[in-house]
């Protein structure tokens, strides 16, 4: 019985599996299709993906600092600034 290694350097040889070598390493070029054989995997995925997307905003959004409150307000009359040097102090 042949191996998996062996398995793979002989389809590489015969052509059948795509490769790329680089700096004398050999690299399998794989195929991801993105199409689902069970349509519910798609709507799982899609909620999956909502899902993460709501986290991540939401620990996100706990990260930006609170805003600065605004100051308590002290009294309804305005504050009357003196008229004269002898008012001060």
């Amino acid at each position: 019985m042949v191996s998996g290694p062996e398995v793979v350097r002989t389809r590489i040889s015969r052509g059948t599996l795509d490769s790329v070598q680089d700096h004398g390493r050999v690299f399998v070029l794989l195929e991801y299709d993105r199409t689902p054989s069970n349509p519910n995997l798609m709507v799982n995925e899609t909620a999956f993906t909502e899902s993460l997307r709501d986290h991540l905003l939401a620990a996100a959004l706990e990260r930006i600092p609170p805003q600065l409150e605004a100051p308590a307000e002290t009294s309804s009359e305005p504050v009357r600034a003196p008229e004269s040097a002898s008012e001060v102090g």
